[in-house]
C-alpha cells in the first residue's frame, strides 16, 4: 500500500468517525462550549429546546429548520447575566416539568401543543402566583430565543434589509420631485 492511500485512508476514517459521533448526540455542540456556570443533560436541553420552538417556531422558516439557538442561548447565559439571574434559570430549567405537573396535572415534555401553549401563556401573561424563577427562566429563554432570531443571518439578510448610512446614491432625481421634511 502506497503512503498517500494510507494517509488518505485515515484522513476518510477520522473524518467518518467524526461525522458518526457527532451525529450520535444532538447536543454535543453544548457541551462542547466549555461552559463554566451550567452543565445541562440531555432531558433539561430537550425541555428547554421544546419550550424555545413554541416561542419562537424557527422550524415553520425553511432556511432554519434544523437551527436551534440553544448554543447561542447559553453562550449568552453564562457570559453576559448576572449569577443571580443565571441561578434563577438553573433553577427554572431544572424544576420546570414538575412546576408544570403540579399546575395542570401533566408534565411539560407530555403535554399537547395546545395545552402546553395555554401554559406557557401564563407565563406570558405574567400571571399572578407564579415562582419568580420560573418566570425568569421564561423570559431569559424568549428573549434569547428571539435575539438568536433577529441576529440570525436569514433574518439580517432577508427581512431586516439594511443599508449602509448615506442610502442609496439617486443621480437622477430632479429638484422639483424633492420635498421638505416640514412640507410633508
Amino acid at each position: 500500500m502506497k503512503r498517500r492511500d494510507a494517509v488518505k485512508g485515515i484522513i476518510l476514517f477520522s473524518l467518518g468517525t467524526g461525522i458518526i459521533y457527532s451525529c450520535k448526540d444532538k447536543y454535543q455542540a453544548i457541551r462542547d462550549l466549555g461552559l463554566k456556570h451550567f452543565e445541562p443533560v440531555t432531558k433539561e436541553l430537550d425541555l428547554i429546546d421544546q419550550l424555545s420552538r413554541m416561542i419562537v417556531p424557527l422550524q415553520s422558516i425553511p432556511e432554519l429548520v434544523n437551527h436551534t439557538p440553544l448554543p447561542f442561548m447559553f453562550t449568552m447565559l453564562d457570559d453576559v447575566y448576572k449569577p443571580i439571574d443565571r441561578d434563577a434559570f438553573l433553577n427554572g430549567y431544572q424544576n420546570f416539568d414538575q412546576v408544570a405537573e403540579d399546575m395542570t396535572g401533566t408534565k411539560f415534555r407530555k403535554m399537547k401543543e395546545e395545552d402546553a401553549a395555554a401554559f406557557i401563556s401564563r407565563f406570558n401573561s405574567k400571571e399572578e402566583g407564579l415562582d419568580k424563577d420560573m418566570q425568569k427562566f421564561y423570559d431569559i429563554v424568549k428573549g434569547e430565543s428571539l435575539r438568536y432570531l433577529k441576529t440570525s443571518e436569514y433574518y439580517q439578510r432577508k427581512i431586516n434589509y439594511y443599508e449602509m448610512a448615506p442610502g442609496r446614491f439617486k443621480g437622477d432625481v430632479l429638484i422639483s420631485e424633492l420635498k421638505n421634511a416640514n412640507e410633508i
